[in-house]
């Protein structure tokens, strides 16, 4: 498995080196920044080595696939003390230059990871600071961090620090790959944030085999040629149309389509087909057969592969299969094979629903919707994708927790779904903040500050009537995202109270607020 982890990190250095474009490009190489964890946990056992001495390897074999020339900068924390708490001022400034942004010596470079020894506490926040500090105040960058922990200096945040990095340079992008985190919730909210508000990709392994599938999928993200969980060729998943024809220059833009209440529009950009719906990129297809994967899986192999790495997947009407590839939202790929089991065509999506015995805590609330409950779907679907989901109105049905709270609700206008709510509007969040589903990587409880910088941009709105506070934000589909924060007993509580996810075109309606009483308060 070793093995499979170096092959795929060396990888990691091709999302730096090609900077996306709609046109495949040759352009100069993007900077890069590589932030190893080398903190006390860094120690434990990764499939008979320890962690860090399958990161260090790793950070060899991608250090040397850099093209020559790349700019290349090189950071680690956590090696210039130990992790008692009476180090912790000094563990908590420990991040270390092991090499300053300059042309690769892989050599040098390798040298350098070979000394590094595990030991301190996790800096995360400083360490992405030192790094964008070492690449273009504004032109394009990249940083990766390998961690397997949470960020043991805060306050602030990691992801405040990402949310302000990216939001001073928007061509800086942060992507996090999170090791043995999945028995660790606070360790999986902190990376998703991080990834989310920084601009790039937040992606987990549980053992060394599917950290060698995540690293390169997260690493290959922008590389021209390669289908990635970001998507293909400089479009992305999520883009609107405007922004596919100037990402893309050519695009020949279809009729527009309604299926299901939804406006599908095909655009074809030549090297594949991006289907958009509701003016967000939903789906790319490669025309070219032989387009294979950000994970180095090509049309040809058996469908095995995709198996080992991502599990069983989810069986499509069509004959085809979705896995799940980023550890937020429902992006996956739509594999579809030929008589033999062989890959014939590898589709990236935004296409994933959860599956029965999901739990819900892994759902993602975004402006589409909140996990397979997508804005638009009727409530057959919507009942059929969760099958929980009880009556408690004709317009209104419910998910609850299982203390008896109301955990989701969900709205439907003309038998088609408008809003969706995580969470009550007048209860403090208690025992469903661990259970409930969260928003680029925010819980139901978590602060004020800490959505601001996760979403920013939006506005605050006070309700004289409960005294609630909403942050609201919108997407260029007038989709809009509100988080309440309550009141209670005339003392601001200072987390969140609830999320909702809505059609503001339709919920905006007196008659259909009035019907929404139960969840738009």
């Amino acid at each position: 498995m070793i093995t499979a982890v170096v092959a795929t990190i060396a990888a990691l250095c091709s999302l730096f080196v090609s900077p996306s474009s709609g046109a495949v490009a040759a352009d100069a190489p993007a900077p890069v920044v590589l932030i190893v964890d080398a903190s006390g946990s860094m120690v434990r056992d990764a499939g008979g080595r320890s962690r860090m001495a399958v990161a260090q390897e790793a950070t060899r074999a991608a250090i040397t696939a850099l093209p020559t020339g790349t700019p290349t900068g090189l950071l680690v924390f956590g090696t210039g003390t130990g992790n008692d708490d009476r180090e912790r001022a000094a563990g908590c400034q420990d991040v270390t230059t092991l090499s300053p942004l300059r042309p690769v010596d892989a050599t040098a470079l390798g040298a350098a990871v070979d000394g590094i020894r595990a030991s301190g506490f996790t800096p995360i926040g400083p360490a992405l600071r030192k790094a964008a500090a070492m690449l273009p105040s504004n032109g394009p960058g990249s940083i990766v961090l390998v961690s397997d922990g949470v960020d043991t200096c805060a306050p602030p945040s990691s992801c405040e620090v990402a949310a302000q990095l990216h939001r001073a340079n928007p061509l800086l992008t942060i992507h996090v790959v999170g090791f043995g985190v999945d028995d660790d919730e606070e360790a999986q909210q902190q990376m998703t944030c991080i990834g989310g508000v920084g601009g790039g990709t937040a992606v987990s392994a549980s053992d060394p085999a599917q950290l060698s599938a995540r690293l390169r999928a997260a690493a290959t993200a922008q590389r021209d040629g390669v289908v990635s969980a970001q998507g293909l060729n400089g479009v992305r998943l999520g883009m609107t149309l405007a922004e596919v024809r100037a990402a893309v220059d050519g695009a020949r833009v279809g009729t527009p389509t309604t299926s299901g209440g939804v406006e599908v529009i095909v655009v074809d950009c030549g090297w594949g087909k991006v289907e958009l719906h509701d003016d967000r990129v939903f789906s790319i297809t490669p025309t070219d057969a032989s387009t294979g994967t950000a994970e180095g899986i090509a049309p040809g192999d058996g469908i095995a592969a995709f198996i080992r790495l991502y599990g069983a997947g989810q069986p499509q009407p069509d004959g085809s299969v979705v896995f799940p590839v980023t550890s937020t939202g429902q992006t996956g790929y739509r594999v579809e094979t030929d008589g033999t089991g062989a890959i014939r065509t590898v589709v990236v999506c935004r296409c994933v629903a959860a599956a029965q015995g999901t739990s819900v805590s892994t759902w993602e609330i975004g402006f589409d919707g909140v996990g397979p409950l997508q804005i638009g779907m009727t409530l057959d679907d919507a009942r059929a994708a969760v099958p929980g989901l009880t009556r408690r109105s004709d317009a209104v049905w419910m998910l609850t927790a299982p203390s008896g709270k109301p955990l989701l609700s969900a709205g439907f206008v003309d038998d088609q779904l408008a809003v969706v709510q995580v969470g009550s509007s007048s209860d403090v969040p208690g025992d469903m903040r661990q259970i409930a589903p969260r928003a680029r990587g925010i819980l139901l409880g978590d602060s004020t500050g800490l959505v601001t910088d996760a979403f920013p941009g939006g506005s605050t709105s006070a309700a004289s009537i409960d005294q609630n506070t909403r942050y609201i934000v919108t997407d260029r589909a007038g989709r809009v995202l509100s988080f309440r924060f309550t009141y209670v007993s005339g003392i601001h509580q200072d987390g969140v109270a609830s999320i909702r996810v809505e059609d503001g075109s339709v919920t905006r309606r007196t008659d259909v607020r009035q019907s929404f009483a139960l969840i738009l308060p």
